[in-house]
């Protein structure tokens, strides 16, 4: 598997999942030369860019500072 060249820095997280699922998403895309980590990656950020607007924001809070 060819390695992917990123163009933002990345932070590396812990993530549990249900068993068999990376290996499954490893031979899936491995033949497109995607591992199963950057799947993963891009998932989470199409997501994310999916549901953006969407959310409530918080509430603003105004706390005295003294």
């Amino acid at each position: 598997m060819a390695r992917t060249v990123e163009t933002e820095s990345l932070q590396k997280h812990t993530l549990h999942l249900y068993a068999g699922d990376f290996e499954r998403l490893a031979a899936t895309y491995d033949k497109k030369g995607l591992g199963a980590s950057v799947v993963i990656r891009r998932l989470v950020r199409a997501h994310l860019q999916r549901i953006e607007g969407q959310l409530s924001p918080l509430p603003q809070l105004d706390i005295p500072t003294e």
